[in-house]
């Protein structure tokens, strides 16, 4: 659904699910890879195993139940000595989870909206 509202909005974005045959995911990721396209949404497919050498977004739908794929995920934008952001919306189903990342981290998250 995201995918299909991103290019509703004119944004070129792709996606990668388990869902998908291995075909399309490898096109798509070399579409995103070669910045054809901007935007990659994608299942917990991505979040190991894949070098994406420039991130500078990633965005959390939901927090993870484990802290270290919370790691993995955002860990996308720091590649080779890089920065990037990241976003991950919380809600009160996962607000437990958010815990668990903060203190396997070792830091307070900031909560931008109240």
């Amino acid at each position: 659904m995201l995918n299909l509202m991103l290019k509703s909005f004119g944004i070129n974005s792709s996606m990668l699910h388990s869902m998908m045959p291995q075909k399309k995911r490898t096109t798509n990721l070399y579409n995103f890879r070669s910045q054809i396209t901007k935007v990659l949404i994608s299942t917990d497919l991505a979040s190991r195993g894949l070098d994406i050498p420039s991130v500078d977004l990633v965005i959390n739908m939901e927090c993870p139940r484990k802290p270290d794929a919370y790691v993995h995920r955002v860990g996308r934008t720091a590649r080779a000595f890089k920065s990037g952001y990241s976003l991950t919306f919380v809600n009160q189903y996962s607000e437990e989870n958010l815990l668990r990342v903060e203190q396997y981290i070792g830091i307070k998250m900031g909560n931008e909206m109240t």
